[in-house]
């Protein structure tokens, strides 16, 4: 699932507003197996709520977000097994990795 605006507060100062029945909505579907957000170009990370994780992708575009430009790569194999990491594109190090 891909969606731009979260519908959850991950940090105390996010813009955003709490939308309890989307998170709901989310895990009321069993093939939802991830959700990928972008717009808080400040977070390049992964949150989860209950055991639904949710991926950042920080900042590659626009002039705010974290310090450097960045994207998230995401892998399915063979066997459904799904492998995504963050790359900071200035330098190429992978940032985090989580599979599941």
């Amino acid at each position: 699932m891909v969606l731009h605006i979260p519908p959850h507060f991950w940090v105390p100062e996010s813009p955003f507003v709490d939308c309890p029945e989307t998170i709901t909505l989310l895990h009321s579907y069993n093939n939802v197996k991830a959700v990928f957000h972008g717009h808080d170009h400040s977070l390049d990370a992964v949150f989860y709520t209950n055991k639904l994780p949710h991926f950042f992708d920080a900042h590659y575009g626009g002039n705010w977000g974290t310090q450097y430009k960045g994207y998230r790569i995401v892998e399915v194999d063979e066997v459904d097994k799904i492998t995504t990491y963050q790359v900071n594109a200035s330098k190429n190090p992978v940032l985090n990795e989580t599979k599941f």
